[in-house]
């Protein structure tokens, strides 16, 4: 069943305060969730209605009667679904609703359906949003559809109050960025000493060849300990493939074996028949000058039936050795193929893990940087909340900009809230006067 964001009821309190304690358990409501059921879906707000996916955003799929292709998908870097038997499904820049109608019809082709199949595709987890600056709890957090800034903010803990406690507090953020730093590392390093098995696995090599960067750090107890693992994961692969190799070249030289003997065999019979017919030349001259009996005759005859039966049945058997090592050619090329597309899968899947890790990577040593530098270096002065500018920084597919804000202005997914206090009004006109010529 799909669930719809439904406003209605009677409004507690009135005014302003009425409407952002309704606002506050709207926010409650998660996730959001966006159907077809072959018609267009209704009862959705028209805001969540047009939020557009892309990376990051984690989406349910449901397919009545598919089980297979049910289940929870994220969106990948280059903005794609991985979906079985549908495929590879391009899926950046669109609504919900759409992927529900673009995964029934690719479906539907797919499978040659007669009708669209009832799919719903809804909204589980979106891509999230980032708070930078003067606020108790700058970090990550996962977008909402229509998020203002001063919700944001508040999110995030409110706008920072400098008291020794709150040094502490960074403090405790470095340290638990720094923890999170170390885990994203090791997870960067058994990707990528993965996706370095893999390629060897692809080039058909019996050695990882570690990117220059790692070469120099294998001797690490961290990253030994993985090669290790990887090495023995290479090895068994490896030798996997060698016996399916083996079991097809021994099955296809024993059928060779098999056809030589037939043909030898065939050879034989052929002299045989030839023997018989030139027999038979010489009884028939006989038998028409009267100096053989018929019995002689009907026995030849019968002799090369026999000869021929057999000849046949030898042609056949030939036949179907050489049908056989066709097919065991073609098990074995089959099973290459399936070991390769696995790999490419299983490389592309990791390639998109390893990209996040690094990305949240950088987020953490920026939070590290700005809890023990940044922050306590501009908090060290005293600032009114009328001093507080906001910006958006927000890439776009060319470029990235950073927008002046409002308390009003609002956020989208992989938006980074930047919350700068400047100096007072009267400390800033005394450092101008201070450096004016």
């Amino acid at each position: 069943m799909t669930s719809r964001l439904i406003a209605g009821g009677r409004q507690n309190g009135s005014g302003i305060a009425g409407r952002a304690r309704m606002f506050a358990r709207l926010l409650l409501l998660a996730p959001f969730c966006f159907s077809l059921l072959t018609f267009p879906s209704v009862g959705l707000a028209q805001e969540d209605a047009k939020y557009l996916v892309d990376t990051g955003d984690k989406l349910r799929v449901k397919v009545h009667e598919w089980p297979d292709i049910t289940g929870e998908y994220k969106v990948s870097s280059d903005g794609s679904l991985a979906l079985p038997i549908i495929g590879i499904l391009p899926v950046s820049g669109m609504q919900p609703n759409d992927i529900a109608v673009a995964v029934a019809d690719r479906l539907k082709q797919k499978a040659k359906l007669a009708d669209l199949p009832v799919t719903t595709v809804e909204m589980i987890q979106f891509r999230p949003y980032f708070v930078l600056g003067h606020v108790m709890k700058p970090g990550e957090y996962e977008y909402r559809p229509r998020l203002n800034v001063l919700q944001a903010v508040s999110i995030a803990g409110g706008l920072f109050r400098f008291n020794d406690p709150g040094l502490q507090r960074l403090d405790r953020d470095a340290i638990q960025a720094r923890g999170d730093g170390q885990i994203l590392r090791r997870k960067i390093d058994q990707l990528t000493v993965t996706i370095a098995r893999i390629d060897a696995e692809l080039k058909d090599q019996d050695t990882i060849e570690l990117p220059p960067e790692f070469a120099e750090g294998q001797d690490q107890p961290q990253i030994k300990e993985i090669l290790t693992t990887e090495r023995a994961t290479l090895t068994s692969n490896r030798a996997t493939l060698a016996q399916e190799i083996a079991a097809a070249a021994d099955m296809r030289k024993l059928l060779e074996n098999e056809i030589s003997s037939l043909e030898k065999q065939m050879d034989a019979e052929i002299r045989q028949l030839a023997t018989v017919n030139q027999e038979m030349e010489g009884v028939k001259s006989l038998a028409d000058r009267g100096l053989t009996t018929s019995p002689r005759t009907y026995l030849l005859e019968r002799t090369k039936a026999q000869i021929v039966g057999q000849k046949q049945s030898i042609e056949t058997q030939i036949i179907r050795s050489r049908q056989i090592i066709s097919q065991t050619d073609q098990r074995l090329k089959t099973f290459r193929s399936t070991v390769t597309e696995r790999l490419n899968n299983e490389k592309a899947k990791l390639q998109t893990e390893l990209r996040d890790a690094q990305e949240k990577l950088q987020i953490s040593q920026k939070l590290i940087l700005e809890a023990e530098v940044s922050a306590p270096a501009q908090f060290s002065k005293r600032y009114s909340d009328d001093d507080v500018r906001y910006s958006i920084i927000r890439a776009t597919k060319n470029s990235t900009q950073e927008l002046p804000a409002s308390e009003a202005t609002l956020l989208l997914p992989n938006d980074v809230l930047k919350i700068v206090r400047e100096a007072p009004s009267n400390e800033r006109a005394s450092s101008q006067q201070v450096v004016a010529p």
